[in-house]
């Protein structure tokens, strides 16, 4: 009798043209408290090369003029932890609340990333984002050496201080986030 169950299907990847919501969706809601400025990531795992055309997100209310969601898609560091930029996909209007999406070209092989986004120039009043909060996550998130506190929730990282392009990698100074906003990608 074999030690392990047999290998399970691989997980099918959209078709093109068909967008998807890689996060789980346990819990969505809506949020005007991201940060100004602060950059939150999910993990997603694939087991296909996927290739993808847009990224976008959902603004529900409208943040103070000029303000937008940034986009951006990370590598993993081998330790289950961002690392190098592969994707700023610009900006959605923070003052328009619709499903926005920008168009991309990138190919994601096989394996762990971190996708997510960060409210900026909204120094006074941020737009309300969709977002999916304590998401099922494929993996165990590090949270650090130090015990976790009570009803300590982790949905991915943040990084504080994002203005402008998205950093070439991720800072090794975050903290962990219990929200992340919720974005779509479109398969090519």
């Amino acid at each position: 009798m074999p030690l392990y169950p047999p290998a399970r299907p691989l997980l099918p990847v959209p078709v093109a043209g068909q967008y998807m919501i890689p996060l789980s969706q346990a819990s969505t809601s809506t949020s005007s408290t991201l940060g100004n400025g602060t950059l939150r990531l999910a993990p997603i795992v694939l087991e296909r090369t996927l290739t993808i055309d847009r990224i976008g997100g959902e603004i529900t209310g409208a943040g103070e003029a000029g303000s937008v969601l940034r986009l951006g898609i990370y590598s993993d560091n081998g330790n289950a932890y961002p690392n190098a930029l592969l994707l700023d996909g610009g900006t959605i209007d923070g003052t328009s609340a619709t499903t926005q999406v920008a168009t991309v070209s990138l190919v994601l092989l096989p394996g762990l990333y971190w996708i997510g986004g960060a409210v900026q120039a909204a120094p006074s009043s941020q737009p309300t984002v969709r977002i999916v909060s304590n998401p099922t996550i494929p993996l165990a998130l590090p949270l650090g050496t130090g015990l976790p506190g009570a009803g300590t929730s982790a949905a991915g990282f943040s990084q504080a201080s994002v203005t402008g392009a998205l950093p070439a990698t991720f800072s090794a100074s975050v903290s962990s986030t219990g929200s992340v906003p919720r974005l779509l990608l479109r398969a090519a």
